[in-house]
């Protein structure tokens, strides 16, 4: 037998947690319209090592996204009932649920030495004994690949004791009250818009991190830059690997192209749910969207030559970009807080 879920390489691929939520979400178009609209994608931390930008969720995704019903429970459980761990993950699959699970990856990889990490299993295949699993597997992009069975049990078995299972699945009603999401209600929209608005309005503000949480987190003002700021930061960082008093982290612009291909989807999405009739400033709001996507795309090949080269000038030149970028996206965001503020 073969069963797979739905799965959808997820853009936005830097951290593993939010890669295999968004590869679930985005296999739906409510599930990318909620994306679109709860996530921001910069967060500079510069307090350990090197620096670099995490992503941030406006809203904690398990804790609010109630399109999927998510459970964590320890992988005790399953080893106590001596259950086998493909059969179990076949069982879950098989009842519409992803496994997301820290397993070594040593020979699924082919590595020559452990490596613990979390991957995804969404499928398998009894014919040619395989999963499906994704993870960040070749030079950290987030993809799909197979896994054999009997190499998946070998790192389960020597994968930490203290781990744990998390499933996901989709559920379809939004509201206790049984509205559905796919029904495209005025609630809905309505939610969307205030949610990108407060958003935005943050943003563009560099609200501080800690007010956007219950529970602090440890001494934010001290750690952390949010908002804009993560622009200057980025340029602080450049001008130290100029002068050599830093070293290189791929991650800060792989995220930078991440945070700029959600704003072309932004503005599908003002039009989409008709935030803005007039076609020309659509058109404009895309055409600028696409610039600035294109920018960032720009600065993350430099910034891979400059790894290869170690060429002084390609950072220099982008310190310039990154300047542009900042205030192409003020642009961007200013105009968008207009449209959704009438």
């Amino acid at each position: 037998m073969i069963k797979t879920l739905p799965f959808k390489t997820s853009i936005p691929s830097t951290w593993v947690s939010n890669s295999h939520l968004f590869a679930i979400l985005q296999t739906r178009e409510e599930g990318l319209d909620w994306l679109v609209a709860n996530f921001i994608q910069l967060r500079y931390a510069d307090d350990a090592g090197p620096p670099f930008l995490p992503h941030l969720n406006y809203l904690p995704i398990e804790g609010t996204c109630k399109l999927l019903t998510i459970k964590v429970f320890g992988r005790n459980i399953v080893d106590h009932f001596l259950l086998p761990v493909i059969g179990f993950l076949k069982f879950c699959i098989d009842n519409g649920s992803y496994i997301s699970i820290n397993i070594n990856q040593q020979y699924i990889r082919g590595y020559n030495q452990r490596f613990d990490h979390t991957l995804l299993v969404y499928g398998y295949d009894d014919y040619e004994q395989f999963l499906y699993v994704a993870d960040h597997f070749d030079y950290g992009a987030y993809a799909g690949k197979t896994a054999k069975f009997e190499d998946f049990e070998k790192g389960y078995n020597e994968g930490q004791k203290n781990m744990w299972f998390k499933t996901m699945e989709f559920h379809d009603a939004l509201y206790d009250n049984g509205e559905f999401i796919y029904k495209g209600n005025d609630k809905l929209v309505e939610s969307y818009k205030t949610t990108m608005l407060n958003y935005l309005k943050d943003y563009c503000g560099c609200t501080s991190l800690h007010d956007m949480y219950e529970q602090p987190l440890p001494e934010p003002e001290k750690s952390f830059l949010y908002g804009f700021d993560c622009y200057d930061a980025v340029i602080r960082y450049l001008k130290l690997l100029l002068e050599e008093k830093t070293s290189t982290d791929r991650r800060i612009f792989t995220q930078l192209r991440d945070h700029k291909y959600m704003m072309p989807l932004r503005a599908e999405m003002i039009g989409k749910y008709k935030f803005c009739k007039d076609p020309e400033v659509l058109g404009w709001l895309k055409e600028k969207s696409r610039e600035a996507h294109n920018l960032s795309e720009v600065m993350l090949c430099k910034f891979i030559k400059y790894e290869i080269t170690k060429n002084k000038s390609i950072v220099e030149s982008m310190v310039g970009d990154v300047v542009a970028l900042r205030d192409l996206e003020r642009i961007i965001i200013e105009k968008t807080i207009q449209i959704l503020s009438n």
